[in-house]
């Protein structure tokens, strides 16, 4: 310890990949390959070697040489895993919500041409009950000839 009494702040160091973390880690994880995959945006790769698993006990830091934190690292990753999980799952209900939208909007469209045919219907229909009205009724008129 420095003089002052305070314990001296360790400076993280590159991984010399010494794998002295993975007989250290109690799950059976391999620390060393997590944290290379983690560095190169590998979250999916790191998490098939079980990033979730990990109980951030922080035995890989206690061992690491070149003090790296490990078990910090896994944790920034097991939330940059759950963050782009939750964003997998807000898209896809976006997506269902368009793809039912859509449904319901060509629905809506075939309602009104079936709406529409029908008042065609009707109204051609209620044209021929006038004309054959006229009809009968000039024939009952006293002079009408046809």
């Amino acid at each position: 310890m420095p003089a002052s009494g305070k314990a001296e702040a360790r400076s993280e160091l590159p991984c010399i990949r010494c794998g002295d973390c993975l007989p250290a880690c109690p799950v059976g994880l391999d620390p060393q390959q997590m944290h290379v995959h983690l560095r190169a945006g590998q979250d999916d790769v790191a998490a098939s070697l079980g990033l979730e698993d990990c109980t951030a006990c922080a035995a890989c830091d206690a061992a690491c040489p070149s003090h790296i934190a490990l078990a910090s690292q896994f944790r920034i990753g097991r939330e940059s895993l759950a963050a782009r999980a939750l964003l997998m799952q807000q898209a896809t209900a976006a997506r269902e919500r368009f793809e039912q939208r859509g449904q319901r909007l060509a629905r809506d469209v075939e309602d009104r041409k079936q709406r529409d045919l029908e008042l065609a219907r009707q109204a051609s229909s209620g044209d021929a009950v006038a004309a054959a009205l006229e009809r009968a009724k000039a024939r009952r008129r006293p002079g009408a000839s046809e």
